[in-house]
């Protein structure tokens, strides 16, 4: 399953269009437990996200182990501020604060 990955040849087809190739890794153990398997050879960026994410308990639905709202803006939070994701041109500021009160209210009118 693990040599399956072309993570070597995508990075060098990216950057052969002058773009640069970063891996994300999700904050969940499954996930960083794969990644350190799949990972092993690759020779390019990676951003492990657990540590900035820490007890993240509402970023995931009650009864459903996929990332809600709040996991989707956490996630973006750590992309827009790190300097780990070498982006092209302008990143637009996102008003976080304003996002998850538009969140709490979502969920607080349909319990």
């Amino acid at each position: 399953m693990y040599r399956s990955w072309h993570g070597n040849k995508w990075k060098r087809e990216v950057e052969a269009t002058n773009r640069t190739f970063t891996v994300l890794v999700l904050p969940r153990k499954i996930d960083t437990d794969v990644a350190s398997k799949l990972l092993r050879d690759f020779d390019g960026n990676i951003v492990q996200s657990i540590g900035y994410f820490g007890n993240c308990s509402n970023c995931t639905f009650r009864n459903d182990p996929h990332w809600n709202e709040y996991g989707n803006l956490k996630m973006a939070g750590l992309i827009s501020s790190s300097l780990a994701f070498p982006f092209h041109g302008i990143f637009k500021p996102i008003d976080f604060a304003g996002l998850k009160l538009q969140i709490d209210e979502y969920y607080q009118t349909r319990k």
